[in-house]
């Protein structure tokens, strides 16, 4: 949570940190609100064909992917050439580049579209609203979610707005 949004939420900030950092966990809250909402729901649509193995496949593939992670990440095979440096005019003419462009600055809209990022810990929490089998079951899982991950996420932002301050007022 801090290595992925903590930084979008630093960013997000811009000069008003602290009304920027509640703006951006209000629509990243909203954001997870929803989706939990209608992961529930479609967790109700798959308690209709309710089989015994509903109750316990979700849980069982997300353990076997955490497992399937943590031995990959125990046996040092990191995935290699995920990142690309490039120069700004490279970056500029990039896919990246375009999508920053086209990105909001608004915190709270960033903080809506948080739920788009690849993040292996919301894609876990998600399914297990789904295995809740209620709109409001899994709303309510979400914001739970969202406060818990939260912390994380506004300390990472204070810590990226504020470490450079304390670097220079340590150098003088």
């Amino acid at each position: 949570c801090a290595g992925m949004c903590g930084p979008l939420a630093a960013v997000s900030c811009g000069r008003n940190s602290r009304l920027g950092l509640l703006r951006y966990q209000l629509g990243r809250s909203i954001a997870y609100a929803f989706a939990g909402g209608m992961a529930g729901h479609f967790g109700r649509g798959l308690a209709l064909y309710e089989p015994d193995w509903t109750r316990w496949l979700f849980p069982l593939l997300t353990a076997a992917a955490c497992s399937v992670a943590a031995i990959n990440l125990f046996r040092g095979r990191v995935a290699r050439g995920l990142v690309a440096l490039r120069t700004p005019s490279q970056q500029s003419r990039s896919v990246f580049g375009t999508l920053l462009r086209l990105a909001p600055r608004d915190a709270a809209s960033l903080g809506l579209l948080s739920l788009a990022l690849p993040c292996g810990l919301l894609a876990t929490a998600l399914l297990t609203a789904i295995t809740t089998g209620d709109a409001a079951a899994g709303t309510l899982f979400m914001l739970g979610f969202a406060s818990a991950s939260g912390i994380a996420v506004l300390s990472s932002a204070v810590a990226t707005h504020y470490l450079p301050q304390i670097g220079r007022n340590a150098r003088r």
